[in-house]
């Protein structure tokens, strides 16, 4: 009983590029059901029922096909929330091209962050090589201005006594 439930149900399915012949139906778009049911002044259920039946993909002119359409104006749906069927491979190729591009780029920025990162581990370096001789440098000078006012204090110590 439910390979018979699977292939009815499997026999409804059907893909765009078999919905939509670009020069069958250019111009066409889909639907909502909710849209589909406004502009045809129907209940939601029946419009629901027939794609269910497999009677409508809720495509304007398979829509048009089963019930006249009264009121386009009703679609909640503007014009940019159509999608047309036939824009659709021109779309993908579009969205992989971009997808490409925003791959090389970030690539790119990744070696800049790498590249920029390495020079300043460089100068980070070398500015603390420089601290260490400039410390080294003080410290010595330091230490002879040290011994040099010991010595003072001390000849002047025992030139007092």
């Amino acid at each position: 009983m439910n390979d018979q439930k699977r292939a009815a149900s499997e026999e409804k399915i059907r893909y765009v590029e078999e919905l939509a012949p670009a020069e069958e139906y250019e111009g066409d778009y889909w639907l909502t059901l909710t849209d589909a049911a406004r502009v045809t002044k129907r209940q939601d259920k029946t419009i629901r029922d027939w794609v269910q039946q497999g009677k409508l993909p809720v495509r304007a002119s398979d829509l048009a096909q089963l019930t006249p359409i009264l009121d386009q104006t009703a679609a909640i749906t503007t014009e940019a929330g159509q999608v047309y069927l036939t824009s659709i491979p021109g779309e993908m190729q579009q969205i992989r091209t971009t997808h490409e591009e925003l791959l090389a780029e970030a690539a790119r920025l990744q070696q800049e962050v790498e590249r920029q990162g390495q020079t300043f581990q460089e100068r980070l370096t070398t500015h603390q090589e420089q601290q260490e001789r400039d410390l080294e440098a003080l410290s010595t000078t330091w230490r002879q201005q040290w011994e040099q006012m010991s010595t003072q204090t001390q000849d002047a110590f025992e030139a007092q006594r």
